[in-house]
């Protein structure tokens, strides 16, 4: 009998910058059963949001971010942003948690 993956109810939402993502990722996947899906976007920031670190990023006025997008439970937030406290301390990470009312995979799955 296979045992059901558990249903998402929360997006967690990251930005954090470029060069911290390996460190993020492997902080998220060691905790294990609490992220049920995980995206990576390239993103940008203005520098009024965010450090301007490299030469490019200070003339081009945008830092180099990395948006992670988690499906998992609610009640798992609390760990996984310990988690990557932990593992990042005092790194420049903004997040949001957000209600989901639904996920699914065009490929017929659905939570």
């Amino acid at each position: 009998m296979a045992i059901a993956a558990p249903i998402p109810d929360c997006q967690l939402l990251l930005a954090l910058p470029a060069a911290l993502e390996q460190d993020a990722l492997d902080a998220l996947l060691a905790e294990p059963g609490l992220v049920i899906e995980l995206n990576l976007l390239a993103a940008e920031a203005p520098g009024l949001f965010a450090p301007l670190t490299s030469t490019m990023e200070k003339v081009r006025g945008r830092a180099r971010r990395t948006l992670l997008v988690l499906l998992t439970r609610d009640e798992h937030v609390p760990a996984l942003l310990a988690a990557l406290e932990r593992a990042l301390g005092g790194a420049d990470v903004s997040w949001w948690r957000l209600p989901l009312s639904g996920a699914g995979n065009l490929r017929g799955s659905r939570h």
